[in-house]
């Protein structure tokens, strides 16, 4: 609670920015990071990503609709601070796995690339890579 404070004032205390504006959005594993630009100036928002799912030492999965709802509530934030945005780009998890239905929704956690099931030695010793 006290970080989404926080947040809410470093918002409300990022410096304005006039003309066409570009919202970058940046979702990795540690954290959610946004940038506004355009093109000359620009704000900086990050948020831990705090996603992680227990873990039994093999196994690293985050839980993609609490990511996708931490993301939305930051970019909705900056929107409504930069009403300006006329793009948006988007950068991602850069390996990882996350199996979806028909619709795009997920229906499996998300195995980052810090999950290290592919090294466990399977049949005679040997290992899935």
């Amino acid at each position: 609670m006290e970080q989404s404070l926080d947040l809410a004032r470093a918002i409300e205390k990022a410096p304005a920015l006039s003309g066409a504006l570009a919202l970058g959005v940046d979702i990795g594993t540690t954290s959610i990071s946004m940038a506004v630009t355009n093109g000359d100036e620009s704000a900086a928002f990050s948020i831990p990503n705090g996603c992680d799912l227990p873990t039994d030492g093999v196994t690293r999965e985050q839980d993609a609709d609490a990511i996708f709802d931490r993301a939305k509530a930051l970019a909705d934030a900056l929107i409504e601070r930069y009403p300006n945005i006329s793009s948006i780009g988007v950068d991602g998890q850069m390996h990882g796995i996350l199996y979806v239905d028909g619709n795009g929704r997920a229906v499996s956690p998300l195995a980052t690339w810090q999950d290290a099931r592919a090294e466990l030695e399977i049949d005679g010793g040997a290992n899935a890579v």
